[in-house]
């Protein structure tokens, strides 16, 4: 075979390969298979909040929109409803915490039945006797994701364990990030995929 063919066919396996590449994508699908679910995830109990001046505990809730499959890349959404705390179970030691702006989120594939989650553009301001600990997201990983053959549940679970940066206007007691963790259950069941 002459170094043009071979070339040739070199070139064509590069482009495949390109090609498959750049066509995987990440999908979440709700329980009949739709392809844009609107999953709402609760806390299992509180979810918590770690800054120097102490620790605020919440319960949480998580409504999650999929706007878009990623086209070689993750899923992306917006959060259509993000609360910490409501009336009849508020955040511990009398913070109160409020969602500005809840932002968006990307999945992104990291395993069978696993994803990766990622949140910008929210906004959440924490007070207390006087305290204002404002907090931004950009980009920023805040968990896991887990499918329902994954999740102990059957149904879906976002495990969360991200440092949200500190934000403008913020108190200097306030640190320079804040430590989320927690866990939430889907109340539907969910699917994720990765397709090539």
């Amino acid at each position: 075979m002459n170094n043009d063919k071979l070339l040739g066919l070199l070139g064509a396996a590069v482009a495949t390969l390109a090609f498959a590449a750049s066509a995987s994508a990440t999908t979440l699908t709700g329980p009949n298979g739709e392809l844009k679910p609107t999953p709402h995830f609760a806390s299992e109990g509180h979810v918590k909040t770690t800054t120097p001046i102490g620790n605020v505990e919440c319960p949480s809730t998580i409504e999650y929109e999929v706007t878009a499959h990623g086209n070689g890349g993750p899923v992306e959404g917006k959060v259509i409803a993000l609360t910490f705390g409501h009336v009849s179970k508020s955040c511990t030691d009398s913070w109160h915490a409020t969602v500005v702006a809840p932002g968006k989120m990307k999945i992104h594939y990291k395993a069978a039945g696993e994803g990766t989650v990622t949140s910008s553009e929210m906004t959440v301001t924490k007070t207390r006797l006087g305290i204002t600990c404002n907090y931004l997201t950009n980009n920023t990983v805040i968990g896991t994701i887990t499918d329902k053959t994954k999740a102990g549940n059957g149904l879906g679970t976002i495990d969360v364990s991200g440092e949200i940066p500190i934000h403008s206007g913020s108190s200097g007691l306030c640190g320079g990030s804040s430590k989320w963790t927690g866990s939430y259950s889907s109340a539907t069941a969910i699917t994720l995929h990765e397709k090539i």
